[in-house]
């Protein structure tokens, strides 16, 4: 069986409980989308010395947003968003010696990142864009784009990459590969949520290591995280801002969806009942 949405068909093997259409739309839509530059990129305005910046992980976000609302409505405008920003993200790679990575052109001091920076988070939320660009169109670029990306989390950060390893072994994919590393939670999990969404395209024994390794990585330090009545945002010790600690609960169920283990409902579930007795 094969679905068809505005003219395009979606093919019957990326169908089903495997593989989620829908991203995380409402995990990503708490982003006040307000500025674009004149070929309709968003862009962010941060003030001061930074001022309006292209931000990898806000377009890839905007992108997938406007995929979800395709799915969900048939409209060929979301469709069309969804494509612009993803051919961005193609445009924009910075591939070398294959490995592709989009880079952020603007320092950062509040984690000590200086430009060029790049992100373990914006890897994989580009690698699910790109994914879901090609089952829409077929197009091999988008692939192409997607396994350069996945590049990034079989290196360490001293290799070019997003990964650090820890005393044991296990593999955190960072979000800020800067001069401080928070070791940021949302960011770890959606740079993992990236790595499945490829493997489940490609069955790529290589993503499905990076995957498995990532999860057994978060399992490990989950309760790390916990404070006994909230989440903390990074390991710095932050409490999360309620919008963080909401998207850790949203991440959570979604960890539980794609695996089925329990572990993730169980944190999911008591991470929950901390909002409503906050």
């Amino acid at each position: 069986m094969r679905s068809s949405h505005a003219g395009l068909t979606l093919q019957s093997q990326w169908e089903g409980k495997e593989f989620e259409w829908l991203y995380l739309i409402y995990a990503v839509n708490f982003v006040d989308w307000k500025s674009f530059d004149e070929e309709g990129i968003v862009v962010v305005d941060y003030g001061g010395d930074i001022g309006v910046q292209y931000n990898p992980v806000f377009i890839a976000e905007f992108a997938l947003y406007n995929f979800d609302d395709f799915v969900l409505t048939g409209n060929t405008t979301y469709l069309e968003r969804f494509l612009r920003h993803v051919n961005w993200l193609v445009t924009n790679q910075v591939v070398e010696d294959g490995l592709g990575v989009w880079v952020y052109d603007f320092d950062f001091p509040r984690y000590g990142c200086r430009a060029p920076w790049i992100s373990g988070m914006a890897q994989g939320q580009a690698i699910s864009a790109l994914v879901r660009a090609y089952i829409v169109t077929h197009n091999d670029t988008y692939l192409s784009s997607a396994r350069l990306a996945l590049e990034a989390f079989r290196r360490g950060v001293e290799e070019g990459g997003v990964t650090l390893l820890d005393e044991q072994g296990r593999p955190f994919y960072l979000e800020y590969v800067c001069e401080k590393k928070p070791h940021v939670l949302n960011g770890f999990i959606f740079a993992l949520i990236g790595i499945h969404d490829f493997y489940v395209v490609t069955k790529d024994p290589d993503a499905e290591r990076l995957y498995a390794e990532g999860l057994d990585t978060v399992r490990a330090y989950l309760n790390l995280y916990d404070s006994g009545n909230w989440t903390y945002y990074s390991l710095l010790g932050k409490r999360s801002a309620s919008r963080y600690h909401f998207l850790h609960v949203l991440l959570l169920l979604r960890l539980y969806q794609m695996t089925g283990d329990p572990y993730f409902l169980e944190t999911y579930r008591r991470w929950e009942s901390y909002i409503f007795y906050h």
